[in-house]
């Protein structure tokens, strides 16, 4: 599972690293970018006119559907 977090993180031009407490247990520390303009990846706005708009829209099947 570790590794998975860690690509999701990468992908989002962040880091992950985990260290260990002797005596307390795991700590897990996530670097996400923090500033829209550099951030590499758009994340949806989730709100009415987005639905709308998303709603309305015909789209295609891609590589992902079987036929």
């Amino acid at each position: 599972m570790e590794i998975m977090s860690r690509l999701y993180a990468r992908y989002f031009n962040g880091d992950l690293e985990i260290h260990s407490v002797d005596g307390h247990g795991t700590d897990a520390y996530v670097y996400l970018q923090a500033v829209e303009d550099q951030a590499s990846e758009w994340l949806p706005i989730c709100n009415r006119a987005a639905y709308e708009y998303y709603a309305s829209r015909k789209y295609q099947s891609d590589w992902t559907k079987k036929k």
